[in-house]
């Protein structure tokens, strides 16, 4: 069985880091509008902003579910779509591309497990809770398509923007704690 240090299993599991991806996120974002691919970008914002609140939201709730799971798979599991959807029809260097990506998540949802931040059961929820985005999207891609280049520059957005952010740490602020949240809430 393929085994990782605990070292390398946190640096893959950063490649799920929310705010890390965030710029990136505004990046495509932004792209797919000036492509003019404007019906695309409102189902990236929608369903990535969607699945980053369902993740809280539960988080607050519930219990835990994996955020580096759920936004990879929206992040990630999105721009996978959109390469292997690319028109007229994707090279091989889009798909194998965008089978990376699908690799990088299961990754991502593998690693979170390995160095304990969750269990197996939350890295699933943050699958399907991410996966909102790539489905929202292929049906999207029904009627609107990036031209190979446009795919193309996508990644290179992506990878340009997520690189030099990779493994920072995030102070994330006090009032994302279950007990901080309804304290605040009682308040008023």
């Amino acid at each position: 069985m393929l085994s990782l240090t605990p070292d390398a299993a946190q640096y893959i599991g950063d490649f799920g880091e929310t705010l890390a991806l965030i710029p990136a996120i505004v990046a495509v974002w932004i792209f797919m509008v000036f492509a003019g691919a404007r019906r695309l970008a409102g189902v990236w914002a929608a369903t990535l902003l969607l699945a980053i609140a369902i993740t809280a939201l539960v988080k607050l709730a519930a219990g835990p579910v994996s955020g580096h799971t759920a936004i990879s798979t929206g992040f990630y599991g999105g721009l996978a779509i959109v390469m292997w959807q690319a028109r007229p029809s994707p090279s091989w260097p889009l798909r194998f591309a965008a089978l990376a990506l699908v690799c990088l998540v299961g990754l991502v949802a593998w690693c979170v497990c390995i160095v304990g931040w969750h269990s197996p059961e939350d890295a699933v929820g943050g699958v399907l809770v991410g996966g909102i985005c790539p489905i929202a999207l292929g049906y999207a891609l029904q009627t609107v398509k990036l031209s190979r280049l446009g795919a193309a520059s996508l990644l290179v957005i992506a990878i340009l923007l997520v690189m030099p952010l990779h493994g920072s740490e995030f102070k994330y602020p006090e009032l994302t704690s279950r007990s901080m949240v309804l304290a605040a809430l009682a308040k008023i």
